[in-house]
């Protein structure tokens, strides 16, 4: 095929596709290796890993090397058709904390999870197997990424780094607005191993060594309502708890966390003073 034939096919693709090709995508559209090798000796696309290529006139962002890699794992199918597969592969583990800015965590190599068992020649590739529910995804410019609660939860369960969890934990709670019920749920058969007894003492926890305003105030604050309020796990608070997860989202964190837990506390649990 002639250079000037293949690359509106290419366009094509990387209209769909943020600027990204695979090899096989344009095999089966025509274009053989030998006009992409052409094509890329002439600067027209640049490879980003094996198999996947981008046009020349698209700027690489932070979400092109995991997007070059995840279409790599179904390199035919074109991305957003993808995302209606009914076992989809999902970005997740540390690959998700970094694309969803949970903490401070740089993945040595590209982690994905689907129902189905993949497997794979690339050596910065890792697929897990485990069922995600839909409800557990969410698609950040069109790739399917874990939940926020989905990864942190995915990440305990690896046992991660303490206080690199700890950082996730409230990258989440500030940045992403998550419910803090749930995610305390979630975190609850895990948070043994980091030392709490609870997903409430593990997110306060996380809340003091990571503040939204780099002071310790929230924290101690919301460490004292925990404790005012027992352990909220065993259902004894459980409508005290909801409410105050549905007034607290209403203005979520806009400057202390632990101010508004306290003063949307008092009128539910009784009046109690505040941490020395």
């Amino acid at each position: 095929m002639r250079a000037s034939d293949a690359q509106p096919i290419l366009d094509a693709f990387g209209y769909l596709q943020h600027g990204l090709v695979t090899s096989a995508q344009a095999a089966d559209s025509g274009v053989d290796t030998t006009t992409m090798t052409r094509l890329f000796q002439r600067d027209v696309i640049r490879r980003v890993r094996r198999g996947v290529y981008i046009l020349a006139g698209v700027a690489e962002d932070s979400l092109t090397e995991i997007r070059a890699a995840w279409l790599s794992t179904s390199p035919r199918i074109l991305g957003e058709d993808r995302l209606k597969d009914e076992s989809p592969i999902v970005v997740s583990h540390v690959s998700a904390a970094s694309v969803l800015n949970l903490g401070d965590i740089t993945p040595a190599v590209h982690t994905f999870t689907s129902s189905l068992r993949k497997q794979t020649s690339a050596a910065d590739i890792r697929h897990r197997m485990a069922s995600i529910p839909t409800s557990d995804i969410t698609v950040i410019e069109g790739i399917p990424v874990t939940s926020p609660i989905r990864t942190i939860t995915d990440l305990a369960k690896d046992h991660l780094d303490g206080d690199q969890l700890h950082h996730a934990i409230a990258d989440a709670i500030h940045d992403h607005r998550v419910k803090i019920s749930d995610l305390a749920q979630a975190l609850f058969s895990h948070s043994h191993n980091y030392g709490h007894s609870s997903g409430e003492e593990l997110i306060a926890e996380s809340i003091r060594r990571f503040p939204a305003d780099a002071s310790s105030t929230e924290a101690s604050q919301f460490s004292a309502l925990v404790q005012a309020l027992g352990n909220p796990s065993n259902g004894v608070f459980e409508n005290p708890m909801a409410a105050l997860n549905r007034e607290l989202h209403a203005s979520i964190l806009k400057s202390s966390l632990a101010d508004s837990y306290m003063n949307m506390a008092r009128p539910i649990i009784g009046s109690f003073p505040d941490p020395p």
